[in-house]
């Protein structure tokens, strides 16, 4: 997977890159950066949830999951929510 998030990046890079030479901004040069990556893994993240979205049983899996929308993908909520973590382990995708 993580292949995957790389290369999605590197495009992502690659199209930002042809703007900005247009526009006359700065260019990304050099190792992706993690941000980069993250980016790239929650917009594959969001694809994939689209077809959950697209589902009939859409609604039966938000109240059995108590699923809700964070950031434009769905999380779930469960007891962890109340503890000290960071939020993405609090509500995992």
């Amino acid at each position: 997977m993580i292949r995957l998030f790389r290369v999605t990046a590197w495009v992502k890079r690659f199209a930002y890159n042809v703007q900005a030479r247009i526009k006359g901004k700065v260019r990304k040069v050099g190792n992706l950066e993690v941000t980069e990556v993250d980016s790239a893994e929650s917009d594959w993240i969001k694809l994939a949830q689209q077809h959950i979205k697209n589902n009939g049983k859409y609604d039966q899996i938000v109240s059995s999951l108590r699923v809700k929308e964070s950031e434009g993908m769905l999380k779930c909520q469960g007891r962890l929510e109340n503890s000290d973590l960071d939020a993405n382990t609090r509500f995992p995708v």
